[in-house]
Protein backbone atom coordinates (compact mmCIF):
# COMPACT_ATOMS: atom_id res chain seq x y z
CA UNK A 1 0.00 0.00 0.00
CA UNK A 2 1.15 3.00 -0.84
CA UNK A 3 1.79 6.43 1.88
CA UNK A 4 -1.21 8.46 1.00
CA UNK A 5 -3.21 5.17 0.87
CA UNK A 6 -1.75 4.26 4.15
CA UNK A 7 -2.32 7.52 5.39
CA UNK A 8 -6.13 7.64 4.22
CA UNK A 9 -6.66 4.51 5.63
CA UNK A 10 -5.47 5.79 9.21
CA UNK A 11 -7.66 8.41 8.77
CA UNK A 12 -10.66 6.35 7.59
CA UNK A 13 -10.78 3.62 10.43
CA UNK A 14 -10.31 3.96 14.21
CA UNK A 15 -7.06 1.21 14.60
CA UNK A 16 -8.02 -0.50 18.05
CA UNK A 17 -12.23 -0.43 17.58
CA UNK A 18 -11.58 -1.03 13.55
CA UNK A 19 -14.75 1.32 13.06
CA UNK A 20 -15.04 3.52 10.29
CA UNK A 21 -14.80 7.43 11.49
CA UNK A 22 -15.48 10.13 9.77
CA UNK A 23 -13.39 12.09 11.80
CA UNK A 24 -10.92 11.46 14.62
CA UNK A 25 -12.91 13.28 17.38
CA UNK A 26 -15.66 10.65 17.10
CA UNK A 27 -13.31 7.96 18.71
CA UNK A 28 -11.43 9.27 21.84
CA UNK A 29 -9.36 6.12 21.93
CA UNK A 30 -5.50 5.84 22.40
CA UNK A 31 -4.57 4.62 19.23
CA UNK A 32 -7.03 7.48 17.56
CA UNK A 33 -5.17 9.75 19.52
CA UNK A 34 -1.42 8.05 18.75
CA UNK A 35 -2.90 8.19 14.83
CA UNK A 36 -4.10 11.66 14.99
CA UNK A 37 -0.78 12.67 16.05
CA UNK A 38 1.09 10.81 13.50
CA UNK A 39 -1.33 12.50 10.59
CA UNK A 40 -0.49 15.82 12.31
CA UNK A 41 2.76 14.61 11.83
CA UNK A 42 2.71 14.42 8.03
CA UNK A 43 0.58 18.00 6.88
CA UNK A 44 2.97 20.36 5.67
CA UNK A 45 2.80 23.73 7.64
CA UNK A 46 3.27 27.07 6.70
CA UNK A 47 6.93 27.03 8.22
CA UNK A 48 7.82 23.81 6.13
CA UNK A 49 7.26 26.44 2.52
CA UNK A 50 9.42 28.51 3.79
CA UNK A 51 11.88 25.57 4.10
CA UNK A 52 11.31 24.45 0.62
CA UNK A 53 11.78 27.41 -0.99
CA UNK A 54 15.39 27.65 1.00
CA UNK A 55 16.14 24.27 -0.36
CA UNK A 56 15.58 25.68 -4.16
CA UNK A 57 17.23 28.63 -3.40
CA UNK A 58 20.40 26.73 -2.16
CA UNK A 59 20.24 24.64 -5.36
CA UNK A 60 19.80 26.56 -7.83
CA UNK A 61 22.38 29.14 -6.08
CA UNK A 62 25.05 26.62 -6.05
CA UNK A 63 24.28 25.18 -9.50
CA UNK A 64 25.32 28.81 -11.17
CA UNK A 65 28.03 29.30 -8.85
CA UNK A 66 29.41 26.62 -10.07
CA UNK A 67 29.06 27.41 -13.38
CA UNK A 68 30.23 30.86 -12.99
CA UNK A 69 32.14 32.01 -9.35
CA UNK A 70 30.20 34.80 -8.06
CA UNK A 71 30.34 37.97 -7.57
CA UNK A 72 28.77 38.55 -10.75
CA UNK A 73 28.97 42.16 -12.39
CA UNK A 74 27.00 43.91 -14.96
CA UNK A 75 29.11 45.13 -17.97
CA UNK A 76 28.54 48.65 -20.41
CA UNK A 77 26.87 46.02 -22.82
CA UNK A 78 23.92 44.99 -20.92
CA UNK A 79 25.90 41.79 -19.88
CA UNK A 80 26.60 40.07 -16.83
CA UNK A 81 30.28 39.08 -16.37
CA UNK A 82 32.27 36.96 -13.40
CA UNK A 83 35.63 38.54 -12.60
CA UNK A 84 38.53 36.32 -12.43
CA UNK A 85 42.07 36.67 -12.23
CA UNK A 86 43.54 38.14 -15.35
CA UNK A 87 40.22 38.58 -17.33
CA UNK A 88 36.51 37.90 -16.89
CA UNK A 89 33.75 34.68 -17.95
CA UNK A 90 30.54 35.75 -19.86
CA UNK A 91 27.45 35.15 -17.39
CA UNK A 92 24.80 36.30 -20.02
CA UNK A 93 23.38 38.91 -22.09
CA UNK A 94 20.75 41.13 -23.04
CA UNK A 95 20.01 42.63 -26.26
CA UNK A 96 16.72 44.83 -25.23
CA UNK A 97 16.85 48.17 -24.93
CA UNK A 98 15.94 47.47 -21.07
CA UNK A 99 18.86 45.43 -21.25
CA UNK A 100 21.33 47.05 -19.15
CA UNK A 101 18.85 47.14 -16.03
CA UNK A 102 18.40 43.42 -16.51
CA UNK A 103 21.96 42.71 -16.11
CA UNK A 104 22.05 45.38 -13.19
CA UNK A 105 19.58 43.23 -11.58
CA UNK A 106 21.17 39.81 -11.96
CA UNK A 107 24.11 40.95 -10.84
CA UNK A 108 22.84 41.75 -8.48
CA UNK A 109 21.25 38.90 -7.37
CA UNK A 110 24.33 36.87 -8.22
CA UNK A 111 24.49 32.78 -6.68
CA UNK A 112 26.43 34.53 -3.46
CA UNK A 113 23.25 35.83 -2.21
CA UNK A 114 21.64 32.49 -2.00
CA UNK A 115 22.95 31.52 1.06
CA UNK A 116 22.70 34.07 3.84
CA UNK A 117 18.67 34.51 1.90
CA UNK A 118 17.67 30.47 2.21
CA UNK A 119 19.70 30.84 6.12
CA UNK A 120 17.01 33.77 6.59
CA UNK A 121 14.29 31.36 5.40
CA UNK A 122 15.34 28.62 7.19
CA UNK A 123 15.69 30.79 10.50
CA UNK A 124 12.18 32.28 10.41
CA UNK A 125 10.62 28.68 9.64
CA UNK A 126 12.62 26.91 12.97
CA UNK A 127 11.44 30.36 14.73
CA UNK A 128 8.19 29.71 13.62
CA UNK A 129 7.77 26.10 14.00
CA UNK A 130 9.22 26.67 17.93
CA UNK A 131 6.81 29.86 19.05
CA UNK A 132 3.56 30.13 16.78
CA UNK A 133 0.99 27.99 15.97
CA UNK A 134 0.61 26.79 12.22
CA UNK A 135 -2.25 29.13 11.60
CA UNK A 136 -0.61 32.09 12.72
CA UNK A 137 2.75 32.30 11.01
CA UNK A 138 1.62 33.42 7.51
CA UNK A 139 0.57 36.46 9.46
CA UNK A 140 3.52 36.87 11.74
CA UNK A 141 6.00 37.17 8.78
CA UNK A 142 4.01 38.20 5.21
CA UNK A 143 7.03 39.06 3.93
CA UNK A 144 9.32 35.50 4.69
CA UNK A 145 6.09 33.95 2.59
CA UNK A 146 5.81 36.66 0.25
CA UNK A 147 9.20 35.73 -0.74
CA UNK A 148 8.95 32.08 -0.56
CA UNK A 149 5.63 31.79 -2.75
CA UNK A 150 7.34 34.19 -5.64
CA UNK A 151 10.82 31.56 -5.43
CA UNK A 152 8.34 28.56 -5.37
CA UNK A 153 5.78 30.03 -8.43
CA UNK A 154 2.76 30.23 -6.27
CA UNK A 155 2.05 33.52 -6.68
CA UNK A 156 -1.07 34.35 -8.72
CA UNK A 157 -1.77 37.17 -10.80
Amino acid sequence: MNPEDALADLIARCPEHGTRTETWPECRCAAARKAATTLAAHEPTPAQRLREAAAKIRKHAGDANADRPAPWEPSTAGSVISRRPGGYEYVAGFTTLKGTAVADWIALMHPGIGEPLAAWLESVAERLTATTHPEWQTTLEPHAFALADQILGKVTR
